[in-house]
């Protein structure tokens, strides 16, 4: 008995929400990621794609197909783009609170605990009370409980109530990108489905992976990035 043309629809779509995990890791053409807060990754339609129209160079696949009506394609873990794309970091970063949570490591600048974001806030060394300006060099991340003793207290008032005076700056942009790849491997530290080519582009990887990968991938001249820099000129076939 045929099935139900509405049968046919909920199929596709559950088909459709399963295959929503399978993203893609965007490297560079220089096989860095094009970022790390947030991690570049493509869905598996954009990635699929990319592909098709030949912007990329698919390095490794998940063991998951997609079929449309003529042709076959596995699902890209990993792929790296023909064209090199310019990632700023030349440029002084701007401030923002995210990036301030990403300098500070995520700690509490006056007790030093560390905390999740939703337990930081931003504090204001020289309250804006008194004038204090939300810059690199005036702002740090507190837990609640020293946002609250803190208040509107003046750099000079700490030292009386038992609290430090942090010393904040303006990091540049290289040092935002080693503490975003260190949150990244915090991450996929904390994950069990991520895709072993992954771990290894980013650098979470041990000798297992190295080897498998560098046999799987070998035409590729796929070897991780901390054990040698990539020779940008080099051209790939695929």
């Amino acid at each position: 008995m045929p099935e139900a043309p509405q049968e046919k629809v909920d199929d596709h779509a559950r088909r459709l929400t399963a295959l929503q995990g399978y993203t893609a890791l965007v490297l560079n053409a220089d096989w860095q990621p094009l970022s790390y807060l947030p991690l570049s990754v493509w869905s598996w339609q954009d990635a699929v794609k990319a592909a098709w129209q030949e912007r990329v160079h698919v390095v490794s696949s998940y063991d998951v197909r997609v079929h449309s009506a003529s042709a076959s394609f596995a699902i890209p873990s990993v792929v790296v783009l023909r064209n090199y794309e310019r990632r700023g970091t030349d440029k002084a970063p701007k401030f923002s609170k995210r990036l301030m949570m990403l300098r500070d490591n995520y700690c509490c600048q006056y007790c030093k605990g560390a905390f999740p974001s939703s337990m930081l806030t931003c504090d204001h060394v020289v309250p804006k009370a008194s004038g204090g300006a939300s810059t690199w060099e005036n702002t740090v991340c507190a837990c609640t409980a020293c946002n609250e003793k803190k208040a509107s207290l003046l750099p000079s008032q700490l030292k009386a109530v038992g609290m430090r005076l942090p010393q904040p700056r303006a990091p540049s942009a290289h040092q935002l990108e080693a503490a975003a790849w260190g949150l990244c491997l915090r991450d996929l530290q904390r994950k069990t489905h991520v895709h072993e080519s992954w771990k290894l582009h980013i650098g979470a990887v041990d000798d297992a992976t190295v080897e498998r990968a560098a046999h799987e991938d070998a035409r590729y001249d796929v070897t991780p990035r901390k054990m040698r820099q990539r020779d940008r000129s080099v051209a790939y076939s695929g």
